[in-house]
């Protein structure tokens, strides 16, 4: 798998079989604090193509305001308690949109805990593979 990140915010993965959080794709800013980087720019844009070794089980893609809460800047890693929480509400078997995991993830987003720690924009997005077992009837 390749990740292709322009600008901040960064993503975060585990592979199969592996308990560890890797940072597949880190922060981009730019020269002056609160700048980065954008598709954009002229004449080209500034990106990082990084690729992924294995199968990933989980995905996290997340924007600059919520960067500072789940990575650590001085040793480029990611915090696993945050990814551990947010992915264990829909570790079961079944697919579906989980509205109650999506208004308690609105709630603590909006929390005075992570607003007083940033004023700027949060979206995090979460992917997880889900491992379809096949038929054994035959079409």
């Amino acid at each position: 798998m390749k990740i292709l990140h322009v600008g901040d915010g960064a993503a975060v993965y585990r592979t199969i079989n592996s308990e560890d959080w890797a940072v597949g794709s880190w922060p981009s800013h730019g020269e002056y604090a609160s700048t980065t980087y954008f598709v954009t720019d002229d004449p080209e844009p500034s990106f990082q193509l990084n690729e992924i070794e294995g199968g990933v089980s989980e995905l996290a893609v997340f924007t600059d305001g919520i960067e500072h809460l789940v990575l650590n800047f001085a040793t480029r890693s990611s915090f696993p308690p945050f990814f551990n929480q947010m992915f264990s509400g829909f570790r079961s078997d079944g697919i579906a949109k989980n509205r109650k995991l999506s208004r308690h993830l609105c709630s603590y987003l909006s929390s005075p805990s992570v607003c007083d720690r940033t004023d700027d924009d949060k979206t995090l997005l979460l992917i997880r593979r889900i491992r379809h077992v096949a038929s054994q009837e035959h079409l």
